[in-house]
């Protein structure tokens, strides 16, 4: 009896919620993208003027991400059955999202362990901060590529609008590394 109840339970835990135990709702998928972001803006943007600007392109980019979620709630992201876009395919990237999730969590380990070393704080090195600013896309990208939102007419502008939020971050993290540089060299 005990055995036909664990196999029961084992059988209901496999089947998971509906499509899948692991799939990540827009909610999760924005906050993730919140989180995962300003954590590398607060790594990768170090030095003034960028380090002044890490909460205004969190609004930025919190803002573009919300009215994502606005335009779905509101029902203006109904299909419109006079114009399909046949040519616009999802694919699933939950798997990536997951590994994603894990490589933050193991460079946020890796640096908060680095910082408490010695005296340079917590700041990270290039290739975490590259790890940290692809991990960031993933995220910023895979809740613009939720299905939910693939019916919504604005989605084509709130992609260029993340991608040219996350350049601007990329040219802020490099005016960083040059004045790095620049006082390394005693300049």
């Amino acid at each position: 009896m005990k055995l036909f109840a664990l196999f029961s339970i084992a059988l209901a835990q496999d089947a998971g919620p509906g499509d899948g135990s692991r799939a990540m709702s827009l909610d999760k998928k924005i906050s993730n993208a919140q989180v995962k972001c300003n954590y590398y803006m607060q790594k990768a943007l170090v030095c003034h003027p960028p380090s002044s600007k890490i909460t205004k392109y969190n609004h930025r980019i919190e803002k573009v991400l919300l009215d994502a979620k606005h335009h779905l709630e509101t029902g203006k992201c109904e299909k419109n059955v006079a114009a399909p876009s046949p040519y616009r395919k999802r694919r699933q990237a939950e798997d990536d999202l997951f590994s994603a999730d894990d490589e933050f969590t193991a460079l946020e380990e890796e640096i908060e362990e680095f910082g408490a070393k010695g005296k340079y704080g917590n700041s990270a090195n290039k290739d975490q901060l590259e790890r940290l600013k692809g991990v960031c896309e993933k995220f910023a990208n895979a809740s613009l590529a939720d299905d939910s939102l693939a019916d919504c007419s604005k989605l084509g502008a709130w992609q260029k609008r993340i991608d040219h939020l996350l350049a601007d971050l990329d040219i802020m993290e490099a005016v960083c590394e040059k004045q790095d540089q620049a006082a390394q060299n005693g300049y």
